[in-house]
């Protein structure tokens, strides 16, 4: 980045930092605050508090901080030099999200706006889980102002969870121990396995009521599926599943009867090979509908995130918290923009080739060349390194 580049976007925040109101999070006094500067963007500036800030809006407007975090924990005395003399007392449990992380997502091709939208559709999969399966219902959903999502959880008793609990919430969401055990036996489908630091009766029954359960309701859909086809084409579905040969294929067609009160149940043991094809509905039951999230975020007691409100100096789009039922409609690269940023045009040269939608502009433009934007499009792509400022 020019000098001329990080001079304007550095002018430009602190004129934000002066002009906008950055809401104070829940107990602002226990928390630590910390920031990257402009003029070192490797270098952490951390533990700050509230106290030492001197008036929360202000030193920020002073500071002109390229990226601003906020510890998940509380703390007896935030602004100690090391962590037994902060004195933990609770940690938010924040899950993070980023879409450049994610199963099948190759951060060298894939396009910003569809990285953000893998990003939005791994968050509607944790919600669902922490809803029906956690029974939260306290939480905030924020965009990251960069690759992703964030979801603050404020339900009574998650601040005291420990390490070990976080990592198995994660281990659960993402169905890394959860394990289809000898699915021929009496038990129900929902009668699964958790392999878990996590051994209470609560632990299992949360196993039971929520993998188990969407498990069951995925073959009883499926098989009212096949059993709607020609017999030729349902002994055919069953074929293409290791281990089911014609024979066993064709008595699991002549087996399937949807109404029979054990298959509603989740009873499995009716026939040889059902097994096969359960372990491949369950297979595909985890694929479609487990979360996945960034783990050290959650499991680090001691964590820094984003500050809610604050800009991200990597894209000058806001940390912006999104209403809960606002989450399919939110369009980061036009709502994440904020209203300070004007219409007023900037020139700038570009350093690579860009095609993208953003501020409700479409960009389509060449490594080498000169354009004139609006504000809040130059300064997206200044802060993403594709473009550099003109000065007049």
């Amino acid at each position: 980045m020019e000098v001329a580049t990080r001079e304007y976007l550095k002018r430009r925040f602190e004129d934000y930092y002066r002009s906008e109101r950055i809401p104070e999070p829940s107990h602002v006094t226990e928390r630590e605050f910390g920031y990257i500067p402009w003029d070192d963007d490797t270098r952490m500036i951390r533990h700050r508090s509230v106290i030492q800030m001197d008036g929360f809006q202000d030193y920020f407007a002073t500071k002109r901080p390229r990226h601003v975090y906020m510890s998940a924990a509380r703390f007896d005395n935030p602004s100690a030099s090391t962590m037994e003399e902060k004195g933990r007392n609770a940690t938010t449990l924040v899950f993070d999200i980023d879409g450049d992380h994610l199963p099948g997502v190759d951060p060298d091709t894939i396009a910003y706006p569809d990285m953000l939208e893998r990003g939005r559709e791994e968050v509607l999969k944790l919600i669902e889980l922490l809803e029906s399966d956690f029974g939260f219902s306290d939480f905030d959903v924020f965009f990251s102002g960069g690759r992703g999502y964030h979801v603050h959880v404020y339900d009574d008793g998650v601040e005291a969870l420990s390490k070990d609990a976080r990592q198995d919430m994660i281990e659960y969401l993402s169905t890394e121990t959860v394990v289809l055990d000898d699915l021929l036996t009496d038990d129900a489908i929902g009668d699964l396995h958790w392999t878990s630091r996590a051994s209470s009766s609560k632990s299992k029954q949360l196993i039971k009521d929520g993998w188990g359960d969407r498990i069951r309701d995925a073959v009883l859909e499926d098989l009212e599926r096949i059993e709607s086809l020609n017999q030729s084409d349902a002994v055919a579905e069953f074929r293409d599943i290791d281990g089911i040969g014609e024979k066993t294929a064709k008595g699991l067609v002549d087996f399937i009867d949807t109404d029979n009160p054990k298959i509603q149940s989740g009873v499995i043991d009716a026939h040889d090979g059902f097994s096969n094809y359960v372990e491949l509905v369950a297979h595909r039951v985890f694929l479609e509908q487990a979360a996945h999230v960034d783990e050290p975020v959650t499991t680090d007691l001691n964590r820094l995130m984003r500050l809610p409100g604050s800009l991200h100096g990597g894209t000058s789009l806001k940390v912006t918290e999104i209403p809960r039922g606002n989450l399919t409609e939110f369009n980061p690269l036009t709502d994440a923009i904020p209203d300070f940023f004007t219409g007023e045009s900037v020139d700038v040269s570009m350093n690579s080739a860009v095609e993208i939608d953003v501020g409700g502009v479409s960009v389509d433009a060449d490594a080498g060349d000169e354009y004139e934007f609006t504000e809040p499009v130059a300064m997206f792509l200044m802060s993403r390194g594709d473009a550099e400022y003109v000065a007049d």
